[in-house]
């Protein structure tokens, strides 16, 4: 949460007309961790019920690369300036300090460090421009409650934590409204790294919350030819929506 304070991470409301904002995210998000998520009407739909009664909201997560070239300067200043001053110590010592000398060689590596995300700050505003967006997500508040129901983030911003941005700002939300109970959503129940969702689960464990077991599904199949008929179907209707 830091980093993305530091950064200056911004999170906004989308409009109706900004859902294709979201469902870009979503989409390069369930490229790469494989998953399918909804269309485009059925965000539309979403949105116009409920919208207006304050259950839902379509939350985007942006930086400003001119704001974070900046800050990038801020640090790069201050670390060269202990570089110079640990250089005129360790000439003034008439014997060698391992101390300043490691000080001198931590400062340069983030000088170094810091060069280097300079750079790619640069071609990321050639490539994309110099407002960025970075992570989006769905969220409900009903009741006592607010619960993340999608969420996804681009996988070459990931460096600007724009998750931890959006959650912080919805947990904020539940603490103003007097809500008792902020809802990550679901997980596979499999807590080692074997699960395909393990990433998942550690940053929602990062929120130091609880994990609760539902009760949990299960499918009885009656007609065996018509249910291998309706998972035809099903996968026929996905790949058309691709």
């Amino acid at each position: 949460m830091k980093k993305a304070q530091k950064y200056n991470v911004q999170v906004h409301e989308l409009s109706r007309d900004q859902i294709e904002i979201y469902e870009k995210v979503l989409k390069q998000t369930g490229e790469r961790r494989g998953f399918q998520g909804r269309d485009d009407e059925y965000h539309h739909r979403l949105y116009d019920a409920f919208h207006d009664a304050g259950y839902v909201k379509f939350l985007n997560a942006t930086i400003n690369l001119d704001d974070y070239k900046k800050d990038l300067m801020d640090d790069l200043q201050k670390q060269e300036a202990i570089v110079e001053t640990s250089k005129k110590r360790l000439r003034l010592e008439k014997q060698e300090s391992p101390k300043i000398q490691k000080k001198m060689d931590l400062a340069q590596e983030q000088v170094d460090q810091l060069h280097k995300k300079l750079e790619e700050a640069n071609q990321m505003i050639q490539e994309d421009g110099q407002v960025l967006d970075l992570a989006s997500g769905i969220f409900f508040t009903y009741g006592k409650e607010v619960l993340c129901l999608m969420s996804g983030v681009y996988e070459k911003y990931m460096r600007f934590a724009a998750p931890y941005a959006m959650h912080w700002k919805m947990m904020n939300y539940c603490i103003e409204h007097g809500m008792e109970r902020y809802n990550l959503y679901g997980t596979s129940g499999i807590f080692d790294e074997s699960a395909p969702d393990y990433g998942v689960y550690l940053f929602k464990k990062g929120f130091q919350g609880e994990v609760v077991e539902l009760i949990g599904d299960f499918e009885y199949i009656v007609d065996t030819k018509k249910y291998k008929i309706c998972n035809t179907l099903r996968k026929i209707k996905h790949s058309l929506r691709k």
